[in-house]
């Protein structure tokens, strides 16, 4: 016979008369029991042969059936035998030793041993209910005290250990000692693999630590061209429309928008007017031979010429163009036709060439792991599938907003095929390669850093 073995056990709080579990069912507290030993011995209720659960005082009709209802409701199918045990005190133990008895006759392979009981719940009843009395006062027994008490008038069933043990002259000296050695033998049991298993444990961890891992540096990034130029007002004008969209290819002097601004039209008009005046003013002077007054108005008509001229040069600069060949890497928003826009306000940003780079925003924790030429990847938001090599350009830079925190970002080079589609204000994430270390060393190196700058800031201390 195979030697039979209990794989786990698990019990609910054990309440006071009248406590916070005088309103749970017995079947419900064997159901929890059920289950909780099931889940840490590792066994599915499909493979449970055999139930037994002690169980003295009925509660409810249900509790007649408590060990077919707890086992169904933990998982255990319904065709698998199950029976209450009422050995008063000893039914639990009852239970256990009838599992076991079931296991050794070769009834199952796995059994489920429990018990359950509510005193709290125990009920009054009333025996002449059912038939009636003729006469007389009707009876209600309390079931618990009956139960509590010995049916054949020798006294309380609390008092029966030490009966027995006065009896038998069994002293207090020698249970406490059976108790002592029968704690022992079950903490052995439990506890004679556990040194040597945490000994392991601990060496796997600290080897497990010590392994080397990769450090990779995490940053959000923005995408911005390499080389660029913007296009700003030239004057205060009001935005008429708009030629080119983001990501457009432009050649050079090809119309970007168009502004338009009634001061300076109408500057060019009175200039344009005051060099017609002038001029017809030179030719009456000379033709009546006053040549002092023909060469004022000669040099006054010059004057407004040149006024014209520049009036309607600035006219021309309200026609928006691009100043090189390239593509459209950001245009103010199509929303802003109509408004009037301050003279030097960016209106477009015209990318050279296919070259892009990203700014990646690292944590402060990460600083010292950043330098120039380390290497990493990128992926950006839209692009699915996509992912472009990357080079730091640049050693971070740090930074402080008015509220006092730092930030560092550094510049990285995007390698991308000249067909790519990474526009100006893109957003993705860079990882970068910051060599390998030790994992304790990896996974502690933030704690660390924080620690430290916590120290300078609150205390002072430079560590």
């Amino acid at each position: 016979m195979e030697d039979i073995v209990i794989l786990s056990g698990a019990r609910t709080a054990i309440g006071t008369f009248g406590g916070s579990l005088a309103a749970t069912p017995p079947i419900e507290l064997g159901t929890v029991a059920a289950k909780a030993a099931l889940e840490r011995a590792g066994v599915e209720g499909a493979q449970i042969g055999h139930v037994a659960y002690g169980h003295v005082i009925n509660t409810e009709p249900r509790d007649m059936y408590l060990s077919r209802v707890a086992a169904m409701q933990a998982g255990i199918p319904d065709v698998t035998p199950a029976m209450n045990v009422n050995r008063l005190c000893g039914s639990g133990a009852q239970a256990i030793v009838s599992v076991v008895q079931s296991l050794m006759l070769g009834d199952a392979e796995f059994g489920l041993a429990g018990g359950a009981e509510g005193m709290s719940r125990s009920p009054y009843i009333v025996p002449d209910q059912r038939w009636g009395q003729k006469m007389g006062d009707v009876r209600t027994l309390d079931m618990m005290l009956g139960a509590l008490n010995c049916p054949f008038g020798t006294g309380h069933m609390g008092v029966t250990a030490e009966n027995v043990s006065a009896e038998h002259q069994v002293s207090r000296e020698e249970q406490d000692a059976f108790a002592v050695a029968s704690a022992a033998r079950s903490n052995q049991a439990g506890r004679s693999w556990r040194p040597a298993f945490f000994g392991l444990a601990a060496l796997a961890a600290a080897a497990f630590l010590a392994m080397p891992t990769t450090l990779d540096v995490s940053a959000p990034a923005v995408i911005e061209p390499a080389e660029s130029e913007m296009v700003v007002t030239p004057y205060e004008a009001r935005l008429i429309s708009l030629s080119a969209r983001v990501g457009d290819r432009v050649a050079k002097g090809a119309p970007l928008g168009q502004m338009r601004s009634s001061d300076l039209a109408e500057a060019e008009k009175r200039a344009a007017l005051d060099d017609m005046l002038e001029r017809l003013a030179a030719q009456e002077a000379l033709a009546s031979g006053d040549y002092a007054k023909y060469q004022l108005a000669e040099q006054r008509a010059a004057i407004a010429a040149f006024r014209a001229e520049q009036g309607a040069r600035r006219l021309s600069d309200l026609a928006l163009a691009a100043p090189g060949d390239g593509r459209v890497a950001w245009a103010i928003p199509e929303s802003r036709i109509g408004e009037l826009i301050p003279a030097g306000e960016p209106m477009a940003e015209i990318q050279y060439g296919e070259a892009v780079r990203a700014r990646l925003s690292i944590p402060v924790a990460d600083g010292a792991l950043v330098s120039a030429g380390m290497t990493g990847s990128l992926v950006v938001s839209g692009l699915a599938g996509a992912s472009f090599p990357v080079e730091v350009l640049e050693d971070p830079i740090m930074s402080e907003d008015r509220d006092g925190r730092r930030a560092l970002s550094v510049l990285a080079a995007v390698e991308a095929p000249a067909d790519h589609e990474l526009l100006k204000g893109l957003t993705g994430f860079a990882r970068l390669d910051a060599g390998t270390a030790p994992r304790i060393w990896a996974w502690a190196r933030p704690a660390a850093d924080y620690l430290r700058f916590a120290a300078w800031k609150y205390l002072g201390l430079h560590l």
